[in-house]
């Protein structure tokens, strides 16, 4: 059954009365880098607000599932399509992996960012299947992080169904189980780093 835009609504409006969601908006960068674009925020502001990414988009999609795309009617379908979402994914997980480990260093700890190869439970064997590899790896004095990031949108059609908290803890869990073993070869902890599209 197609959502009604008043469901759009809804999600939307569940999704940034998160306490946290405001975080971006409310802070004060201290450094550089950590300065947005005008046509960053812009896209940041519009993505927040349910509209286009751009204001010139493509009216349609390649898909079947999206004959017509406007602020009216599917917004937010850029970004959940599964035949065009791919590199744009991939981007926007690798530039959150990289912003997270230039964080660490700045805490003054070494990330170890998308390792090639890490030992398993058995020591004389080496994992090399991209499943089984955490996105950063953080050691201390303390404990050892094994991080892995995934952005999920409160408005994809598998999300609205359970919505977006419950999806966000499932996939948190998938994260620990998937990495259980992993985390026990260094004595660490897996640490799902789990973002709502619609508020990171």
């Amino acid at each position: 059954m197609a959502a009604s835009k008043s469901d759009y609504e809804r999600i939307c409006r569940e999704s940034c009365s998160n306490r946290r969601a405001r975080c971006w908006l409310t802070t004060t960068p201290k450094e550089k880098q950590r300065l947005m674009s005008n046509q960053q925020f812009a896209v940041a502001i519009r993505t927040r607000l349910n509209l286009m990414p751009f204001a010139n988009m493509p009216k349609g999609c390649i898909c079947k599932n999206a004959a017509k795309l406007d602020d009216l009617s599917r917004p937010s379908h850029p970004h959940c399509c599964t035949k065009t979402k791919g590199p744009g994914v991939t981007t926007r997980h690798n530039t959150i992996t990289q912003t997270l480990a230039s964080l660490v260093r700045a805490a003054g700890l070494t990330p170890a960012v998308e390792l090639r190869e890490l030992p398993t439970a058995d020591s004389s064997e080496k994992s090399k299947e991209p499943s089984r590899r955490p996105d950063i790896m953080i050691w201390s004095a303390a404990e050892t992080l094994l991080v892995d990031v995934t952005v999920l949108h409160p408005l994809a059609r598998s999300h609205m169904r359970t919505g977006i908290v419950p999806a966000m803890a499932a996939r948190a869990k998938k994260k620990r189980d998937r990495y259980a073993e992993l985390a026990k070869c260094y004595s660490g902890r897996v640490v799902p780093f789990v973002l709502d599209a619609l508020v990171c």
